[in-house]
C-alpha cells in the first residue's frame, strides 16, 4: 500500500515471498494516512512503541517508521526485541547481548534508527540506498 503509515510495522507483521526476494507487510489494521502532522493516538504495541510517545504522548510518521524499522532489525540481528519496558526504550536501554558478533554496518544502522532523539534518525527514503541491503 502506498500514501499510509503501517504504524505497527514488526517482524510478525513482515512476510518473505520467495518468488520475487522482496518482503511485504501484512496486518494494516493499525494504518493510517501519510499526513504532515504528528499523530496524537498511538497504534502498535510495547516493543515497537518510540520514545516520543511515550514522553511527549505524539509522534511522527516518517521518524517512527525510522524508529521500527531500528526495531526490526535488532530482532532479525539478535532474535528479540531491543526494549522490554517503557523506562528502557526512554533510557535507551536494549537488550544487545554480543555486539562483536554483528556486521558493523549493519549494527551501525540500526543504532542509528534507535536514536532516542527522533531528530538524529536517517531519513526513511536515505535507508534504501545503504550499500549492505543491496543484494
Amino acid at each position: 500500500m502506498y500514501g499510509v503509515w503501517h504504524r505497527d510495522c514488526k517482524p510478525e507483521n513482515i512476510i518473505y515471498c520467495k518468488n520475487d526476494r522482496s518482503l511485504r507487510f501484512i496486518d494494516f489494521g493499525s494504518a493510517a494516512p501519510v499526513q504532515a502532522e504528528d499523530f496524537h493516538e498511538f497504534q502498535g504495541t510495547l516493543e515497537i512503541m518510540v520514545p516520543e510517545w511515550i514522553v511527549q504522548r505524539r509522534y511522527n510518521g516518517e521518524k517512527a517508521c525510522v524508529w521500527t524499522i531500528g526495531v526490526c532489525l535488532f530482532f532479525l540481528l539478535h532474535r528479540q526485541y531491543p526494549f522490554r519496558t517503557k523506562p528502557d526504550i526512554v533510557k535507551g536501554r536494549s537488550n544487545l547481548a554480543n555486539v562483536g558478533a554483528l556486521d558493523k554496518d549493519a549494527y551501525h544502522t540500526m543504532k542509528q534508527c534507535l536514536n532516542g532523539n527522533e531528530n538524529r534518525r536517517p531519513k526513511l527514503n536515505s535507508l534504501q540506498y545503504l550499500p549492505w541491503l543491496n543484494y
